[in-house]
């Protein structure tokens, strides 16, 4: 991309779920046994055909028989985990499970059919890129990267504005903070 350091462009890290994302899910409000059945539900449906969805753009890739055999048997046995987290009423976990997988697949490929797909499939909303959109607002509104985790979703966010021209507005206020950042790291580094 013109203007963006290489530091931006670089590979996409795995990120993991941010402390605000664990406090909103362990400080909601208690949820009556209906409500959390239903919030089950919707998580068990959603992390299986996520599954699916991983596992078809798994077969559109060129790996050789074993490989692939070693990703299905892996996935198929997080959909029986899947199952059991279900039957043993862990919404918790299947959040997180859920935030783990959209990260390392969709999120990570920004993947913008991924909401309609699920919706499709499932009849179940979701956003994958809710969250970072807070993110990134909050890296705005600061006006400076802080780590490694920020630098990727501005990254995500790069390329999304490439693929929805929607989530394009704030793309120069993104590249004056990252060329900051950059610069910034070039300084700490001839410092060393």
């Amino acid at each position: 991309m013109d203007g963006i350091p290489s530091i931006v462009t670089s590979s996409i890290h795995q990120c993991h779920l941010l402390p605000i994302e664990v406090y909103s899910m362990l400080t909601m409000p208690k949820l009556t046994r209906q409500e959390k059945q239903l919030e089950l539900e919707r998580h068990r449906d959603i992390l299986l055909a996520t599954i699916d969805y991983v596992l078809r753009g798994i077969e559109s890739e060129n790996l050789t028989e074993e490989a692939f055999a070693t990703f299905y048997a892996y996935y198929q046995q997080q959909k029986k985990q899947i199952e059991k987290y279900f039957q043993e009423r862990r919404l918790i976990t299947m959040k997180q499970r859920l935030n783990s997988l959209i990260m390392m697949g969709p999120l990570g490929r920004v993947d913008v059919t991924f909401n309609d797909y699920i919706k499709q499939t499932t009849g179940h909303e979701i956003d994958i890129f809710e969250n970072l959109l807070i993110r990134v607002k909050k890296i705005i509104a600061q006006h400076k990267i802080t780590d490694k985790k920020q630098l990727n979703d501005i990254a995500i966010m790069f390329e999304l504005g490439k693929q929805e021209p929607s989530y394009s507005s704030a793309t120069d206020t993104l590249k004056k903070i990252v060329i900051e950042y950059a610069n910034e790291a070039k300084k700490k580094k001839a410092a060393i």
